[in-house]
């Protein structure tokens, strides 16, 4: 494992990596060898389990769907609309193309994230 991946997932304890591991894994093989990741974030989205990737060049989910993985990337200079509400522990990230819906997410770690995002796309 990659050594800011590991980094990133420090905070997850072990059912939540072993729960999300093939998230995990192909979250990691969708990095690019010059990206650095900044975090990576449990959670629930629109199509089941998986796992948010903030790196410091784009956003990225990624879901497993029985054998095969969903994957959506957002480029910082795509996104156009960005949502979190902490009470409901939901987040919403738009480009003109592609959104990730996120129907649970840790509610303060979604302040930290949403302040990532903002500081990339401003």
């Amino acid at each position: 494992m990659r050594l800011d991946f590991r980094r990133a997932t420090a905070h997850m304890n072990g059912m939540t990596k072993f729960f999300n591991q093939g998230s995990l894994i192909e979250a990691e093989r969708f990095l690019k060898p010059d990206e650095q990741v900044l975090h990576v974030e449990p959670v629930n989205l629109d199509r089941g389990p998986g796992v948010l990737v903030v790196t410091d060049k784009r956003v990225y989910s990624a879901c497993q769907m029985m054998t095969t993985y969903e994957l959506k990337q957002l480029p910082y200079r795509e996104i156009n609309f960005i949502s979190v509400d902490s009470q409901k522990g939901s987040m919403r990230i738009e480009t003109n193309h592609n959104k990730v819906l996120i129907e649970a997410i840790n509610r303060n770690r979604s302040v930290i994230i949403q302040q990532m995002i903002l500081e990339r796309i401003s």
